[in-house]
């Protein structure tokens, strides 16, 4: 299976500083509407991508109602 790997960074918002929530909406959208599916999330530091897990461990994946956890 092919993989890809895309760095984001998130526009400051006030009501989401780090953008954890907006991340969560995006991988969400991208399962339920291109049915592309995150295995891995991690945070980078000024370019430098750091593993922290599994999308799942970080409770971004989507349950089977489709509810984030």
């Amino acid at each position: 299976m092919t993989r890809y790997v895309v760095t984001i960074e998130p526009i400051r918002d006030p009501n989401d500083p780090a953008g954890i929530r907006r991340l969560r909406r995006l991988l969400k959208a991208m399962l339920r509407g291109y049915g592309i599916r995150c295995v891995s999330v991690g945070q980078g530091d000024e370019g430098r991508s750091t593993h922290t897990g599994s999308a799942d461990e970080l409770g971004v994946q989507k349950d089977i109602q489709g509810v984030t956890r």
